[in-house]
């Protein structure tokens, strides 16, 4: 049987939950009746959360305990304050479906609670004590959980999209295919961004942000995606840049690969007989995938002309992008990493680290790494595809974001303060 366990009740678990915690021993188990009377919430509730609670990668069950769990207090936190900031965006709240076995209990609400008894002391100014009082009506935009900073201004839309580059050619051919401008941007920080929208089918759109970082390179990706998080929480994250391919006969200049996951060489062990190597990989946003491989086809149109002079030729690719940390310009290197995946279709060097970044935060952000193809990683790559790659990897973007992967945050585009893309 199907327990529906919305946003708000998920929230006043989770505080209670932490609130429990804060008051055992370390390393003690919680017990969910405990955290039902806490809550105010019936037992079985309580234990639907504690399902979800365990999927989200939030807490574990209890070893010492088979009826008790554990949390991680850090990542209940920021999720906490990820789920009080998307309270506001619907009266329902987002709905997270339990299977319960055993269970009378079809369906709860916020203002069905029942069979929860006792009371117990909360911590005052918390989100469970306000929504007590208040019925479990949203939390306002822009309260903070537990400490944490919000750096958006109140009242400011909240972003659909994040899209990230690593070099200059790269964040003007995005700003470029977005309609964005120079009167776009946007300082937070002490880092600029370019904010717009994309007007979709429907009046709906996204809001967008994109963002450059000081130099290339994993570090310089990861602290970026990291900053892009901070500042502005987005649903999703783009990498949109350029790549070299590393199958020269398949994928050719001007082509597009999007990266099914990333693969990160460098790691491993030296040793008297050699490098024992230790890739890494990390997939791609599993919704955002399953979105690509049914979207619309693309017509391949860039505004930019072809170096070989052809009409068009541009071909997309799902594939693993290889990561590492240097630029690769030579052949017989570019073979060597790519024998690592028989999956490999180009090679750059930032996807690991924004990878990384996205997959490591506590906020809960779809992400994808979208790659025109610049060059062969042989001794005779040079700039002369950089604008024609990053202009045909953001024109896919663009194409991409029109098809709608994921649901918009905010409805009529109109009710925002920044300008649609052209």
């Amino acid at each position: 049987m199907s327990m529906l366990i919305t946003d708000d009740v998920f929230i006043a678990f989770l505080e209670a939950a932490q609130f429990e915690d804060g008051q055992l021993p370390l390393g003690a188990a919680i017990n969910p009746s405990q955290v039902a009377r806490t809550a105010g919430l019936d037992v079985t509730v309580v234990h639907a959360c504690v399902e979800r609670l365990i999927a989200d990668g939030l807490g574990h069950a209890s070893q010492d305990d088979p009826n008790g769990f554990q949390i991680d207090d850090a990542r209940v936190r920021f999720t906490l304050h990820r789920l009080q900031r998307r309270a506001t965006k619907s009266e329902q709240g987002s709905v997270y479906n339990i299977q319960i076995e055993n269970s009378t209990i079809a369906a709860f609400s916020a203002g069905e609670r029942a069979g929860a008894s006792g009371t117990a002391n909360v911590p005052t100014g918390s989100f469970l004590q306000n929504q007590r009082a208040s019925n479990l009506s949203p939390a306002p935009r822009g309260t903070p959980a537990h400490g944490t900073q919000d750096l958006r201004a109140a009242g400011e839309p909240d972003i659909d999209f994040a899209i990230l580059t690593a070099i200059e050619v790269e964040r003007r051919a995005v700003c470029a295919a977005f309609g964005l401008t120079e009167k776009d941007r946007v300082k937070k920080g002490g880092r600029w961004y370019w904010r717009g929208k994309l007007p979709l089918r429907g009046g709906d759109s996204y809001e967008i942000v994109v963002a450059q970082p000081v130099d290339m390179g994993q570090v310089e990706a990861a602290i970026l995606a990291s900053d892009v998080i901070r500042h502005w929480s987005p649903n999703a994250a783009l990498l949109v840049g350029i790549a070299a391919s590393t199958d020269p006969n398949k994928v050719k200049h001007g082509d597009i690969v999007v990266g099914k996951s990333v693969w990160y060489y460098e790691h491993g062990k030296v040793t008297p007989e050699g490098t024992k190597p230790q890739p890494e990989m990390i997939p791609a946003d599993a919704a955002l995938l399953k979105h690509f491989v049914g979207m619309a086809n693309w017509g391949g149109t860039v505004p930019v002309k072809r170096p070989d002079r052809k009409r068009s030729g541009t071909k997309v690719h799902l594939g693993v992008i290889a990561s590492g940390e240097k630029v690769i310009a030579n052949a017989a290197v570019r073979d060597e990493i790519a024998s690592g995946h028989r999956k490999i279709l180009a090679v750059e060097m930032e996807g690991y680290g924004f990878s990384r970044a996205v997959w490591e935060s506590f906020e809960r952000v779809h992400h994808l790494d979208i790659r025109g193809i610049c060059d062969d990683a042989s001794s005779s790559k040079g700039d002369r595809w950089h604008k024609y790659a990053a202009a045909a990897a953001a024109e896919f973007a663009k194409h991409f974001l029109l098809d709608r992967p994921i649901t918009p945050t905010r409805k009529p585009y109109g009710n925002s303060p920044f300008r649609p893309a052209q």
